[in-house]
C-alpha cells in the first residue's frame, strides 16, 4: 500500500490547508469587500481572530496525534457478504424514503423545486422540503445511505467482484440506485451538501483504491486537487445560480466574486463579531449546535429518554429550517449583508463553549485521527466515516451549524457497529 497518498489527504493536512485558506481570505482589501458585500471587513488583519483558530487547529492536530494511538476498529473475516447484505437494504430504504418524501410532497411540488422558478420562492421550497426530511420516520436513512455509497464505490472500483456475475449486477445496482437516490434529494432540496457528500464519498473510495495499485506521484496530486477544486467550485456556483443569487447590476465576474466573497470571506467576517459578542448565533449558548447529535441524537423522538439535552435541563433549541431562518436575521441585526449566513465553526463552537473551545477541538481531532487510522486499513469504519470527516473538515466555514454534529456521524458509527456485529453472527454460523 502506497500510504503517502492517503497522507495528503490526512486529517491534519485537509485542517491546515482550510485555515489557511481562510486567512488567505481575510486579507481581501476592505474598501473591495465592502464594494462587493456592502458590509465593513472587520476580520482584515484580525489577530484575535487568527489567534483564535490557530487555537482551534492545533488542538485538533494533538487530537489526531493522540488517536494514532489507538488500536484500530476490528475487521471481521465475514465482513463481505455483511456489506451485500447492508447495501441490499440500504438500497431498499433509500427507496422508501423518496417515496415517502413524494407522497408528502406531491410530485408537481417535487418538479417545482427541480425545475420551476426559484427566484423569489427560494425560502419557501427549501424550507418545505426540510421540514419533511426532517419529520420523516426515514431521516436517519441518509446516514446509512452515505456510509454504503462509500462501501459500494470502494467495491466497484477496485472490481472486488465480476460486473458480470450476479453478486457484481447486485452490488453495481444497489450502489446506482442508493447514489441516485441521494442526488435526487439534493436537486430537491437545491442544496450544494448533499451534492459535495456524493462528491467526496466517491472521491475517497477512489483515492482508497489507488492508494494500493498507483505509484505516488506528485504529479498525479496536483492532478486529482485541480481537478476536484473545478468541479466543487462549478457545483458551488452552478447551484448558487439556481438559487438566484446573482446580481443583475454586476457584471458577470463581480457576480462570481460576490459568491465567493460572499460564502467564504465573509464567514470568517462573521466569526469576527461573534468573537466580538456583536453578533449572537441562534441557539448561543445552548450546546445543540455542536453536539445536536450528542444531546439529541438520531431516533430520539422516538425514545425521549435519548434527549440527553432534556434530561440535563436544556431549553429546546431552535431547530432544522427555524434555525436556518433565523440566522439569516441574526446577521442582518448586525448590519451585515443578510444574503450570507456562515459563521465557520469556529464562531459557533466558542458561542457555545466560550474559552473551552480547545477542549471540543481536541476530541474533535481524536474522533477525526481514529477514522483516518482506520481508512489507512480499509476497515468498514473507516471507509464510511472519513469520507464524512472530510466533507466536515472543508465544511469548518460551515452554515448555520456544525456539520460533524449532525446525526449521520452517530448513523454512521452505529452502522459500522452493527456490521461487524452482523460480520461475527455470519461467521459464528459458517462454522457450525
Amino acid at each position: 500500500m502506497n500510504k503517502n497518498y492517503l497522507k495528503t489527504v490526512s486529517p491534519s493536512i485537509l485542517g491546515t490547508i482550510v485555515v489557511f485558506m481562510g486567512f488567505l481570505s481575510t486579507l481581501i482589501p476592505p474598501s473591495y469587500y465592502k464594494y462587493l458585500l456592502n458590509e465593513e471587513n472587520y476580520s482584515f488583519l484580525n489577530f484575535r481572530l487568527y489567534f483564535m483558530v490557530l487555537v482551534c487547529l492545533l488542538s485538533f492536530i494533538l487530537g489526531c496525534r493522540l488517536a494514532y494511538r489507538f488500536k484500530q476498529f476490528p475487521i471481521i473475516g465475514s465482513e463481505e457478504i455483511a456489506i451485500d447484505i447492508l447495501t441490499l437494504i440500504s438500497a431498499a430504504l433509500a427507496i422508501l424514503r423518496l417515496k415517502d418524501m413524494v407522497s408528502n410532497l406531491s410530485l408537481s411540488f417535487v418538479n417545482e423545486a427541480i425545475f420551476g422558478d426559484f427566484t423569489n420562492r427560494q425560502f419557501f421550497l427549501r424550507s418545505t422540503v426540510s421540514s419533511v426530511f426532517q419529520n420523516s420516520s426515514l431521516g436517519w436513512v441518509k446516514g446509512f445511505s452515505f456510509s454504503m455509497i462509500c462501501l459500494g464505490w470502494l467495491n466497484i472500483f477496485k472490481r472486488a467482484v465480476s460486473f458480470k456475475s450476479y453478486k457484481g449486477i447486485i452490488l453495481v445496482a444497489s450502489t446506482v440506485i442508493i447514489t441516485i437516490s441521494y442526488l435526487v434529494e439534493a436537486l430537491i432540496l437545491q442544496g450544494r451538501g448533499a451534492i459535495f457528500e456524493i462528491f467526496v464519498a466517491i472521491l475517497m473510495s477512489y483515492i482508497s483504491v489507488i492508494s494500493s495499485k498507483v505509484e505516488f506521484d506528485w504529479k498525479k496530486i496536483i492532478k486529482i486537487a485541480a481537478f476536484v477544486a473545478i468541479i466543487s467550485i462549478s457545483i458551488f456556483l452552478a447551484i448558487s445560480v439556481r438559487r438566484s443569487m446573482i446580481d443583475e447590476a454586476k457584471s458577470p465576474l463581480e457576480s462570481i466574486m460576490y459568491l465567493i466573497v460572499g460564502y467564504f470571506a465573509s464567514a470568517y467576517n462573521r466569526l469576527a463579531l461573534v468573537l466580538s459578542n456583536s453578533l449572537v448565533i441562534p441557539n448561543q449558548g445552548t450546546m445543540y449546535n455542536s453536539l445536536l447529535n450528542i444531546l439529541s441524537p438520531p431516533f430520539s423522538n422516538q425514545f425521549s429518554f435519548l434527549k440527553i439535552g432534556d434530561l440535563i435541563g436544556l431549553s429546546e433549541p431552535v431547530v432544522g429550517t427555524d434555525a436556518w431562518i433565523e440566522s439569516f436575521s441574526s446577521v442582518s441585526t448586525t448590519g451585515l449583508n443578510p444574503a450570507f449566513n456562515w459563521f465557520t465553526i469556529f464562531g459557533i463552537v466558542y458561542s457555545d463553549f466560550g474559552f473551552y473551545y480547545p477542549v471540543y477541538f481536541l476530541l474533535y481531532g481524536i474522533l477525526s485521527g481514529y477514522a483516518w487510522k482506520n481508512y489507512m486499513q480499509k476497515s468498514f469504519l473507516g471507509i464510511a466515516l472519513y469520507p464524512w470527516i472530510v466533507l466536515s473538515i472543508f465544511a469548518w466555514w460551515g452554515a448555520e451549524n456544525v456539520y460533524i454534529a449532525k446525526r449521520e456521524t452517530v448513523i454512521i458509527i452505529l452502522i459500522a457497529v452493527f456490521h461487524c456485529a452482523l460480520s461475527v453472527y455470519i461467521g459464528i454460523i459458517r462454522r457450525k
